[in-house]
């Protein structure tokens, strides 16, 4: 007996139609669960992307700043020359402020105690020369290399009785030191004028942001300023703390220079 004929246009036996309301509700909530999936694959790409940017802004992105030009003022100091018994000296102190960086430099009143950013020298050897009424100390570097370090302490507590305190925390940058000469006028301001040059520098980061010290240049010219002393008792006992201020200059013609931001 042959099998009856079954229509191609004939709804087969427990699926709905194309146009029934079953295939309707059937396609619809195929379409809606293939939406769910793709936004939240779009909002987890999204995460991902932020999590990638923030990663990328965490590490430091590549920003080109300019350096200083020559001349222009890239910091000022203030500090203690120390000069021991032995005849050696060392500097150290604080910057009141650093070209390019933003305040408040200080986590309180503002002072030695409290300034985030400080310097400290290695010694040197400190020779004198009268001339006439006046007295010059050449200094020179032991063993033929000097440097001056800068540090950034987040938790600032330096003491001038105490040189060491003035080397805490992350060391910034090093200079070289080289030869320089301060002159001592009896009645008047001594003066000191040397150059030091940027041997390297590290990135830190200070109030949110990323900086570099290179920003500053290759190297600075530092001219401090000394009370009166009168020449003939200047080094009469040793050791001697002496009180400065200074400026000091950039030393490098004005180009690009990239710093981690």
């Amino acid at each position: 007996m042959g099998h009856p004929a079954v229509r191609k246009d004939a709804p087969t036996a427990g699926l709905p139609t194309i146009g029934s309301p079953e295939r309707l509700r059937s396609v619809t909530l195929s379409y809606t669960d293939a939406m769910k999936r793709a936004l939240f694959a779009g909002l987890l790409l999204c995460m991902i992307g932020g999590v990638l940017i923030l990663d990328r802004r965490g590490q430091g992105q590549s920003t080109a700043l300019p350096r200083l030009a020559a001349g222009e003022v890239a910091a000022q100091l203030v500090g203690r020359l120390l000069i021991s018994a032995d005849g050696t000296g060392q500097m150290f102190g604080y910057f009141p402020s650093l070209q390019g960086l933003p305040g408040p430099f200080f986590s309180g009143s503002e002072s030695e105690s409290t300034a985030y950013f400080t310097f400290s020298s290695v010694s040197f050897q400190v020779q004198t020369v009268a001339n006439g009424s006046i007295l010059h100390l050449f200094s020179s570097p032991i063993g033929g290399v000097g440097s001056v370090t800068a540090y950034f302490n987040s938790y600032p507590n330096q003491d001038f009785s105490n040189p060491a305190s003035f080397s805490a925390g992350q060391a910034i940058a090093v200079f070289g030191l080289e030869h320089g000469m301060a002159t001592a006028i009896p009645g008047g301001a001594s003066l000191e004028i040397g150059s030091l040059t940027l041997n390297s520098s590290t990135p830190f980061s200070f109030q949110g942001q990323n900086y570099n010290l290179n920003m500053l240049g290759n190297g600075i010219t530092l001219t401090a300023f000394f009370p009166a002393v009168p020449a003939a008792s200047a080094l009469a006992s040793l050791p001697v703390s002496i009180p400065f201020g200074a400026t000091a200059t950039a030393t490098s013609s004005p180009e690009a220079v990239v710093i981690r931001r």
